[in-house]
Parts: C-alpha cells; structure tokens; sequence
C-alpha cells in the first residue's frame, strides 16, 4: 500500500460528505454478476464506469468500490483506481484528463470493498470516469480479479432515457486508445463515492446600527456561490445564490428585517449547473463559414450537434469554453449547406 493512502479492504464505517454516487446493493445476494475486462490478447486491462454525480459535494472524501478476487493468493496481487474527467473529443467524449492516482495495493482473494480516502484534495467535476486497473492475476480460469455488477445506481443524477447515475456501458483502456465495452447485462459497477462542498469564511462588515451586513469573498472567478446564515453554527439558512465577477470577487449585502443580521455567515461553492441544451438558427451570411457563439460556464468542456431537418443530429466537434464562458465555434462545412440548426451542449 502507498504510504498515506487510506484504505480499508472489507466493509468500512460512515464517511464524512454527501453520497453523490451509489450503487453498492446492500445485500450480498442483491449483486447481479461480476465482470472481467479483456484486451484482444486475453489480458486485464485498465477499465470502469462513467459516472454522473448528484448533489452538490464534489471535492472527494472517500471512494468504495467491489471486486472479486478468483485467485490463489501468493501474496502480488494488487489494484490501482484512477478518476479520470471525460474531456477526449469525439461523440461520448473519453477519459482523458487524470484527476487522481490511488498508486497500486495489495488485494486478498474473494468479495470485498475497497475504501479509499484521498491524501490530497481531489476535484471532481459532474460527470468522471473511474477505473481499475489489477495487477498479479493473469485474468485466466482461477487466477481472475472482476468487478462487482449491480444496476440500477441508487443515488446518481438523473440521466435521459431513464437511467440513473451510468449509462449500460463501460470504459476500457487497450494501450493508448480508451473504447467502450458492452455485455448481456448492464456494466454498472458497484461503487460509492462521497464528496463535500468547498466552503468559503468571507468578511463580514455590519452597518453602525446593525441593520445591515456587507459579505465579501474571495474565491474561483465568475462561478456560483451560496450565501448562508445561521446563530448556532448548525442550522444554516440559505440567503442568496451569487455568481463572482471576473476577479473573483463576491459580495452580498443582507438587510433583514425585523430581526438583526445573522451572527455567522458562510459561502458555500457551487457545482457546475446541470448540462442545459442550447439550439440556435444561424444565419447565412457573407462569409463561407458560419461563426457559432453562445453562452456557457468557464472551463466546461461541450459538444456541437448540427441538422438540416431537425431530426437526424450529427456531432460535429467539441469544444471548451473560455475563462468568461464564452463558447465560440466555426462550422468549416457549413458553406455547403443553405441552413443548419446547432445544438450545443455539455455532459459535464
């Protein structure tokens, strides 16, 4: 085991957060089947499931996943769980960017939980991909480490088509090149992940009578923060939601009434809102190209759909937005078409 990772192998206590993603059934006997990934050379590979989170908390806590270990123990059989955010262009954009590395462990044989506490602050955004990669076992008849396979998620955003949490399908890494893998059942692994809000102290500057705060922070530029108020340092009531400038900056001024401003204040970071669908008709203009141009969130990657009947959708490209948002693209085909409607929109 690396030194200062905190894992558990077995069932592990109640971890500090909010379960934004869930599907570790309760009962043993509520487990579907386990799952082995295999590359075309009959070897284990690196592979795991797209997840998409529900709540809010999004710097992580803890992360528990299952796995069965078929195997004779000899004392090398290890694992490695990466996350991973999906920003590799194509259609269902890849696993791309890695956000964390648990570095490899040691495995024993049979069912078990694996619980992983980061060292180091780890960031998810909405949706990421994590993985296992296992080590020591030669993936053949009685030498096998697999996944546990159980659908659908408990707790995970709600996702079109009815799903929850993942979609039936699962990542698989073969070298360099990242593909999806299908099977007779869904490939929803057993997985729990907890995370917390970034929580902000901000100043705090009262009026000579009292009757009104000035709230000022600090934090991540043009993002959405939560101002909340309590008397106890336990029940926090929720006083305004406020996007920071450019700079980073925000500010609130609370004035309530009748009674006096609270005796605490907090700022609570937001998570990227939900992907929000965005059509558009672009005009032809003089130019060969049409210029595509809208609004979107900061650093959040997004896809760009076009059509001419606005039935059949085609990918066209993926795009990231700016530092202010802005999400600009030009269509290089569109010359050849008299119009096209866009669709632009963000998994994330």
């Amino acid at each position: 085991m690396r030194a200062g990772l905190g894992m558990v192998v077995g069932l592990a206590g109640v971890a500090w957060g909010e379960v934004v993603f869930d599907n570790i059934p309760s009962r043993t006997e509520e487990r579907d089947a386990t799952f082995a990934a295999m590359d075309s050379g009959g070897k284990g590979t690196e592979f795991g499931d797209e997840i998409v989170l529900a709540g809010e908390g999004r710097i992580v806590t803890e992360f528990r996943f299952e796995y069965v270990g078929r195997f004779v123990a000899n004392g090398d059989e290890r694992a490695r769980v990466r996350f991973y955010a999906n920003t590799g262009h194509g259609p269902y954009l890849k696993p791309s960017l890695m956000l964390f590395d648990s570095g490899w462990f040691l495995i024993p044989k049979d069912l078990n939980r694996v619980s992983i506490t980061p060292n180091a602050v780890v960031e998810v955004p909405n949706s990421l991909t994590w993985t296992v990669e296992f080590s020591g076992v030669t993936q053949t008849p009685g030498d096998i480490a697999e996944l546990v396979v159980h659908d659908p998620p408990m707790v995970g955003r709600a996702l079109p088509g009815g799903k929850t949490g993942s979609y039936d399908d699962c990542w698989k890494r073969d070298g360099d090149a990242w593909k999806t893998a299908t099977a007779s059942q869904p490939l929803n692994f057993a997985a729990r992940l907890t995370a917390v809000n970034e929580i902000v102290t901000p100043t705090v500057v009262y009026s000579e009578d009292l009757a009104e705060a000035r709230i000022e922070w600090s934090g991540r530029a043009r993002t959405l923060y939560r101002v909340e108020g309590s008397d106890d340092l336990k029940t926090w009531t929720v006083l305004e939601t406020v996007r920071t400038g450019p700079d980073g900056v925000g500010e609130f001024m609370h004035a309530p009434a009748p009674a006096l401003p609270f005796s605490n204040y907090r700022v609570v970071r937001l998570p990227t809102p939900p992907a929000r669908g965005r059509l558009a008709v672009i005009p032809r203009g003089h130019s060969e190209q049409r210029r595509l141009q809208c609004s979107g969130d900061p650093g959040v990657i997004y896809q760009v759909y076009g059509t001419e009947d606005l039935v059949e959708w085609d990918y066209l490209d993926t795009v990231q937005a700016g530092q202010s948002g802005v999400v600009e693209w030009e269509d290089a085909g569109s010359a050849r078409n008299k119009r096209r409607f866009y669709s632009v929109w963000s998994p994330w």
